[in-house]
């Protein structure tokens, strides 16, 4: 039996928009165990809003004032947040908020020069 890929699959390599380097494969979702109903590991992926948008959908998580991401071609990298985000999901970011929600969006297609 061949382990090859199957016809349909693709390189990282492939990835333009954005580069490997930026594209955002992981995110740490923020946790709210204490709020029910409004758990915010609600469903098994992060919701974040392309650029321009300026709404937070899931919360980034904020352990030790960051959050894990993980990058298309490997890396990680921990995000720390200019400002602790303001637990309430699927709101517009606060002006202080807005780099740091920014700064997850270049790692989404779509952000301009990615």
């Amino acid at each position: 039996m061949s382990s090859s890929m199957p016809p349909d699959g693709k390189k990282y390599a492939t990835i333009l928009d954005p580069k490997p380097t930026k594209c955002i494969v992981f995110v740490e979702e923020q946790e709210n165990r204490n709020v029910p109903p409004d758990n915010f590991i609600n469903d098994g992926n992060i919701g974040l809003r392309a650029y321009p948008s300026t709404d937070w959908g899931d919360l980034p998580a904020q352990r030790h004032k960051g959050a894990g991401i993980t990058f298309a071609d490997g890396h990680v990298e921990f995000y720390k947040w200019r400002v602790p985000i303001k637990l309430a999901r699927g709101r517009p970011a606060t002006t202080d908020e807005l780099p740091d929600l920014r700064r997850l969006q270049q790692g989404l297609p779509g952000y301009p020069d990615n």
